[in-house]
């Protein structure tokens, strides 16, 4: 519980913070009764064990004078959100709408603070004051009014720091797996998505005949089947934790070791592979069963440097990957035969475990980086 509320109090001591917290005076952030308690209860008590011991009483007196205001900090960091709450019900009810402007939500903050210092006021009876009471009588509902827009616009932006972290997540889910997005968010600190180089390993994968099949099919039956092939692939590529750099067409192309590096690119593009043609030749089960044609993808993978990073313009930006071993696996994967996947000798190489690989030929690649070695990967079509 602690840790929202430093992360809230340090937005109010660090500069550099501070722009985030515009929330609370334009901001449309709204943090729940859940996320206010925690807050509220916290600096009450804190606050009410300062006033104890700040009210100049007799040192035989101090510790009645501690209890007293913290269980008056209590009653008010209990009650103000409550009466937050009912404000905010009330002024939708009026308006028929969420109190957007945000001087109208610190209105609502300021109110529903006097009022829970207004409640605190019968302990000065129940348990009487030492000293004169005088200004006490208004020192609490003054001093929660003017407290509780602040600590309001600390959980508020804790608020928004969590529901920002649920739409990048939602965001890279539709890239990486939700290991991989869950390790971003937890190093994005440590994390650049501006432009880096990087050793990654390239998975392309294409499906051979899918002009033909476009002219044979209905545009219906074209993006059905489309969808159904796109959702088993992805399933698989996120499973062995690989990032879906982007689409051409039909094609898929899948890095591994960007924007997270684990370690085991090129093994896990591997059996990224395998398990694609092996859940592909259940799906073409049951697609000839029911009359329609099957699918054939072809796969290449290189592993080598590239450099990665948003690219585009301020309008239209893509993660994408740039260099040879992107433009290899997409040559192998172009000529691969239906059902195959060639991965090149830099694959090998990266290669621990006995992945059971056959020589083809030697290949010239495109571009004039000179030929490598293509081995085909035996028994491609078996899970693993």
């Amino acid at each position: 519980m602690l840790q929202p509320i430093i992360r809230g109090i340090k937005a109010l001591m660090q500069m550099q913070d501070l722009h985030n917290l515009g929330i609370w005076w334009n901001g449309t952030a709204r943090a729940p009764l859940r996320r206010l308690w925690p807050f509220t209860m916290f600096v009450a008590l804190i606050i009410g064990l300062a006033t104890g011991l700040a009210v100049g009483v007799p040192s035989q007196m101090v510790g009645y004078y501690i209890l007293k205001e913290m269980l008056n900090g209590l009653i008010a960091g209990f009650f103000a959100p409550l009466f937050l709450w009912l404000g905010r019900k009330l002024y939708r009810r009026g308006r028929g709408a969420k109190p957007e402007s945000q001087p109208v939500a610190n209105l609502l903050y300021s109110i529903s603070g006097a009022l829970a210092g207004l409640l605190t006021l019968p302990t000065q009876w129940v348990l009487p004051p030492v000293i004169p009471l005088g200004a006490w009588l208004v020192f609490y509902p003054i001093s929660t009014a003017a407290l509780f827009p602040i600590v309001a616009a600390m959980a508020d932006y804790v608020e928004l720091q969590k529901q920002e972290n649920r739409q990048t997540k939602e965001l890279f889910g539709k890239y990486v797996s939700e290991s991989v997005a869950r390790h971003i968010m937890e190093e994005h600190e440590h994390l650049t998505l501006t432009g880096e180089r990087r050793h990654c390993t390239v998975l392309f994968s294409d499906i051979r005949g899918f002009t033909r099949m476009v002219k044979e099919l209905g545009p219906e039956e074209v993006v059905q089947t489309l969808n159904q092939y796109f959702t088993t692939m992805i399933d698989i590529i996120f499973k062995f934790d690989g990032t879906v750099n982007k689409f051409i067409g039909d094609a898929i192309v899948v890095l591994y070791g960007a924007p997270v590096a684990l370690g085991d690119e090129a093994a896990r593009a591997v059996r990224t592979a395998r398990e694609m043609h092996g859940a592909l030749g259940k799906m073409n089960a049951a697609r000839v069963s029911a009359g329609k044609p099957a699918i054939r993808i072809g796969i290449g993978i290189d592993t080598g440097e590239v450099v990665v990073g948003n690219i585009g313009s301020a309008r239209r930006l893509e993660y994408t990957a740039i260099g040879e071993p992107v433009n290899n696996a997409t040559y192998l994967g172009t000529i691969a035969p239906p059902d195959t996947v060639y991965i090149s000798e830099n694959v090998c190489r990266e290669l621990t475990a006995d992945v059971p690989v056959t020589p083809w030929q030697r290949v010239q690649l495109k571009g004039g980086t000179g030929e490598v070695m293509v081995y085909t990967l035996s028994d491609s079509s078996g899970d693993e």
